[in-house]
């Protein structure tokens, strides 16, 4: 019985480029793993069972994060309260957020070459545990909403990669300076409370609100920098600059890591729990995936901490 399942997702972004890489990564599997193919959650949701059926030490997932986050929401729906087995990250993704927070590097071919020499020897497999966030029911590791998932919504229209996406953010800025509709499309503030239970009480005007266990935002930037301190909770930081300020003094400052614990164009603090509150329903995202809420508030929580193997 094989003890290394394998996810693959073969609409992200590499694996696309690469149609033959299913038939690469089973031939490097052998008789150590079983691949399955996903095309969609119940596919997910069948592959889960039948992994937790045959008792796999070693989840091994191919894709982005948002493939890593739909599969872990799959199997933590079919585990329960058991702990998941191991989690192995094939990136395959477009921008790698969570691989890159873990220190993974190489594509999902040299990672899984690894990881099967490695069980075939039996050697130890160096692991490394983080939390996730729940966020009504979907298990994940970064959560945004406003000009954060105002850009995705941008950039999913002529989804490219990661210079793509840096091409959008230096076209918004120029919107910026003339005004344009691509940037009234992208940067605007809203009015949210923040809820945790009788701790936090807090309305404002922001941004962007962003909620994470990983230290770094996608393309590998610094920015959750209470983490470290607060390994059970996550941190949550709200952008309260004005719209001019954003891009002239808090965009600088997040890509230059100047953004301090107490800065001034931001709230920020660690929660095990919390409640978003909006005036009306609004478009977030969870590493990288869009969703719309279904009323005009959310709940975010500390979800269970897994393990994943790292290349170290």
């Amino acid at each position: 019985m094989s003890e290394i399942g394998i996810i693959t997702n073969p609409h992200a972004k590499l694996n696309k480029r690469n149609p033959k890489r299913q038939k690469i990564l089973s031939y490097i599997a052998g008789k150590q793993g079983v691949l399955k193919i996903t095309n969609d959650i119940k596919d997910l949701k069948l592959a889960a069972q039948e992994f937790y059926e045959q008792k796999i030490s070693v989840l091994a997932i191919n894709g982005g994060d948002g493939t890593i986050s739909r599969t872990i929401t799959a199997f933590i729906e079919v585990y329960g309260n058991k702990p998941l087995p191991r989690i192995c990250i094939l990136p395959g993704g477009t921008i790698n957020t969570l691989a890159k927070n873990l220190g993974i590097s190489g594509g999902p071919e040299k990672n899984l070459y690894k990881l099967i020499e490695s069980h075939r020897h039996g050697e130890k497999l160096d692991s490394v545990g983080l939390h996730t966030i729940q966020v009504e029911g979907y298990f994940g590791f970064l959560f945004a909403n406003g000009i954060c998932s105002n850009f995705l919504k941008e950039f999913y229209r002529k989804k490219t990669n990661v210079w793509g996406s840096i091409f959008l953010f230096l076209k918004t800025v120029i919107s910026f300076i003339f005004r344009g509709k691509l940037f009234q499309r992208v940067v605007n503030c809203s009015n949210f409370r923040l809820l945790c239970e009788k701790e936090v009480n807090f309305k404002h005007k922001t941004c962007t609100i962003l909620c994470s266990t990983t230290p770094c935002l996608p393309l590998g930037v610094p920015f959750f920098d209470q983490l470290e301190l607060h390994q059970d909770k996550f941190q949550c930081v709200s952008i309260i600059s004005s719209l001019n300020n954003f891009v002239l003094r808090v965009v600088p400052k997040i890509l230059l890591g100047f953004m301090k614990v107490h800065d001034q164009d931001k709230y920020s603090s660690c929660f095990k729990k919390l409640e978003i509150i909006g005036e009306k329903n609004f478009t977030y995202t969870v590493d990288g995936e869009l969703f719309e809420s279904t009323k005009n508030k959310i709940e975010l929580s500390l979800g269970p901490k897994l393990n994943f193997i790292t290349n170290e």
